[in-house]
C-alpha cells in the first residue's frame, strides 16, 4: 500500500501547483521518500518517534522552567 501511495506522489506531483498545500506535502513526502519509507525494509524501526518523544518530555519540561 505505501509502494502505491509513492507512485501516486511520483505521478502526480508533475502536475500539482508546488506552493499549494498539497503540492509542499507532495515535495516533502518526494525529497524525503526513502527515509519515509526505511523502516519497511528494516524491522527494528519504529513507524513513530512516539516512545522518544515520550521519554524527552520531562528533559523539555525541566529546560522550560530554567528559562528566564
Amino acid at each position: 500500500m505505501l509502494n502505491e501511495l509513492g507512485k501516486w506522489i511520483f505521478h502526480e506531483i508533475k502536475g500539482t501547483l508546488p506552493k499549494s498545500q498539497i503540492g509542499k506535502a507532495m515535495a516533502y513526502a518526494h525529497a524525503r521518500w526513502d527515509a519515509l519509507s526505511a523502516y519497511l525494509y528494516e524491522g527494528s524501526l519504529c513507524i513513530d518517534n512516539n516512545g522518544v518523544e515520550n521519554a524527552i518530555r520531562p528533559l523539555e519540561e525541566l529546560f522550560i522552567r530554567r528559562l528566564p
